[in-house]
């Protein structure tokens, strides 16, 4: 089945935002009005959303469809809001656009932007989805959480120093990517969201008992934060760096390592 599909990405939709988020790429006109439940008991929906590359040969566009039954066969689902759109490949490419368009016509593009991005193994997923409803979620949210499926056996090792361990090849990537409106969310309020995603960071990372997740573009604390972060690929990562920046010129505002004398007297 995942030879089938070309690309493959989740949504969480949390309230009426999410559903009218362009966040869904191609949005169609369809009748949904969910139950959200109430404050403390609230329900979430979830959106997939698949591609399959018509590759414009002689009967590809029926073997397209027969693939697009077949996967959503496999899915539990709510059949009447399945809606499947045409389109062309710059277009899907370019489908990020619609979103920016979106923000800058409610005045919410050129705003803070705290981002939390997790790269979690399969087998934390459900924990890291409690988490985020217990913490994140718990109050008012504007924004998008996008869930990603990635094959480990994609990445290379030598480039991508931290991914997490995960049994089966398959990892999730969990983007919450939201919007602070200055008319509602002063710095203050910021300051607050960005707490929160630290709280989910530290859980779903800590060491012995956590999800087993890493954080992408982490900011780390202190050293020995970072070499739990990189784990048994800490020690390649310092010959690397003592290799190819001695002094500690590069990426000093990471604060993974110190500038040395030799650096600061440059």
């Amino acid at each position: 089945m995942p030879e089938q599909v070309d690309y493959v990405e989740g949504f969480m939709v949390l309230d009426e935002h999410s559903i009218r988020s362009s966040s869904v790429a191609f949005p169609a006109s369809i009748d949904f009005s969910p139950d959200f439940g109430s404050e403390g008991r609230k329900k979430v929906y979830y959106c997939i959303e698949f591609a399959v590359h018509d590759f414009q040969q002689d009967g590809s566009s029926s073997s397209v469809d027969n693939v697009v039954e077949l996967v959503a066969g496999e899915m539990s689902h709510m059949r009447p809001h399945m809606y499947s759109v045409e389109v062309s490949y710059f277009d899907f490419l370019n489908r990020v656009r619609m979103e920016e368009e979106s923000l800058r016509s409610q005045g919410l593009w050129d705003v803070a932007h705290p981002w939390l991005n997790m790269f979690v193994p399969k087998h934390g997923v459900a924990q890291l989805k409690d988490l985020l409803m217990d913490t994140v979620l718990a109050g008012d949210f504007q924004g998008a959480i996008l869930v990603y499926p990635l094959l480990t056996d994609k990445w290379d090792g030598n480039t991508s120093a931290v991914i997490p361990s995960a049994p089966g090849g398959v990892m999730y990537i969990f983007s919450v990517l939201r919007s602070a409106d200055p008319s509602r969310c002063g710095r203050g309020c910021v300051e607050e969201i960005l707490e929160q995603h630290r709280r989910v960071a530290d859980e779903a990372c800590r060491a012995g008992g956590g999800i087993g997740a890493k954080q992408y573009l982490a900011r780390q604390p202190t050293q020995a934060h970072w070499r739990s972060h990189f784990g048994p690929t800490w020690d390649r990562f310092l010959a690397r760096k003592a290799r190819y920046d001695p002094v500690r010129v590069l990426g000093p505002g990471q604060g993974i390592f110190p500038w040395t004398d030799s650096a600061s007297s440059m």
